[in-house]
């Protein structure tokens, strides 16, 4: 949760998640996936810059492809 070389300013971990996941499902979708499972989100301070720690968020996930209908129900 730290401000950039350029001062942007703080962001949330919320934010670092939902960046997170905007990466997660595109890099799903490139690989063909249309489904994915991710895990609990991890968060690290990768250094410091003028005083600021600058955080990041990560997410793991299985990604999938599922391809046909559902099966209907009983």
């Amino acid at each position: 949760m730290g401000a950039g070389p350029c001062g942007s300013g703080w962001v949330s971990k919320r934010d670092l998640v939902a960046f997170a996941m905007d990466d997660l499902r595109n890099k799903a979708a490139e690989m063909g996936a249309n489904y994915i499972e991710p895990d609990v989100p991890q968060f690290s301070v990768s250094g410091e810059f003028h005083g600021t720690r600058t955080s990041s968020a990560a997410v793991r996930a299985i990604a999938y492809r599922c391809d046909g209908a559902l099966p209907a129900p009983p």
